[in-house]
């Protein structure tokens, strides 16, 4: 299983982000979709995945500005102007064709994450 978690998301989440039902139950939210019933551990995993997923959701929801062109999409940091995307002064954290889905906003979060913490070590 491959997730970009960042090292809080890990320190807050292992073992568990480890296990396959964690990555279920974090797709699973993205995906609105119902949610799986597990017991036990495999539950556990599956209910942390979900909430990773909801804690990601509502940050996102708050901030990255989305910049919709006819070639597609790119996700920048929050305070983007419009200038500074075109002046590529605001480097996109996740970019594709179409519409961004709950999953390319995850990972944009968790690219923003990923670069605040280079720039303050």
């Amino acid at each position: 299983m491959t997730m970009d978690l960042t090292k809080e998301e890990i320190e807050r989440y292992a073992p568990y982000h480890t296990m396959p039902e964690f990555k279920h139950g974090y797709d699973d939210y993205n995906e609105c979709a119902p949610f799986a019933d597990y017991e036990n551990v495999a539950g556990q995993a599956y209910d942390r995945g979900a909430e990773c997923a909801m804690r990601r959701g509502r940050v996102n929801a708050a901030g990255l500005v989305l910049c919709q062109t006819a070639d597609g999409w790119s996700l920048h940091a929050p305070g983007s102007t419009d200038l500074e995307i075109a002046e590529g002064n605001a480097p996109y954290l996740r970019n594709g064709p179409g519409k961004p889905t709950a999953q390319d906003y995850a990972q944009a979060y968790a690219e923003l994450l990923r670069r605040n913490q280079l720039a303050t070590s």
